[in-house]
């Protein structure tokens, strides 16, 4: 469980790295599907289709990067449950929420262009890589703990 966390770990800094040249170099023009959608899913749908297709390979990359480590937050939930241990699940429910709450709020960002939108993406961002780490750690010590037991 602990390396599938680290990589998820270094696929959370790539994605802020490529969310970083994303926010300083893409423009993301006022008029395009998805914006300004009175119904936020289907324009949050037709606004994430629209930059997949359409936009910079930062844009597209930092997208597929997003639901990459989307499902691989779900595997670890799934897998934390199947080994029983309520403070993985807690840790790993938060990264999943993390991580989900700073997808939701990319599309915010991409379709209504509020700023909060982006600061929020950050907070998810902290949010699950500070949950992995202290999975990364926990796990670390309680190896270290089964050692010096045997």
């Amino acid at each position: 469980m602990r390396s599938l966390i680290m990589v998820q770990l270094v696929i959370l800094g790539i994605q802020l790295l490529v969310g970083i040249i994303v926010n300083l170099w893409v423009a993301i023009p006022n008029s395009h599907p998805g914006v300004q959608a009175s119904n936020y899913f289907v324009g949050l749908w037709e606004g994430i289709g629209w930059a997949t297709a359409h936009t910079t390979w930062s844009l597209q990359l930092h997208i597929v990067v997003g639901f990459i480590l989307w499902i691989l937050s779900l595997v670890l939930i799934i897998w934390a449950i199947r080994l029983g241990r309520r403070k993985f699940i807690l840790l790993m429910t938060l990264s999943w929420v993390g991580i989900t709450g700073a997808g939701f709020n990319g599309g915010s960002f991409l379709n209504y262009g509020h700023n909060f939108s982006s600061f929020l993406m950050t907070i998810g961002f902290t949010l699950a890589s500070a949950s992995y780490a202290i999975a990364c750690i926990s796990e670390n010590s309680r190896q270290t703990n089964l050692a010096d037991e045997e």
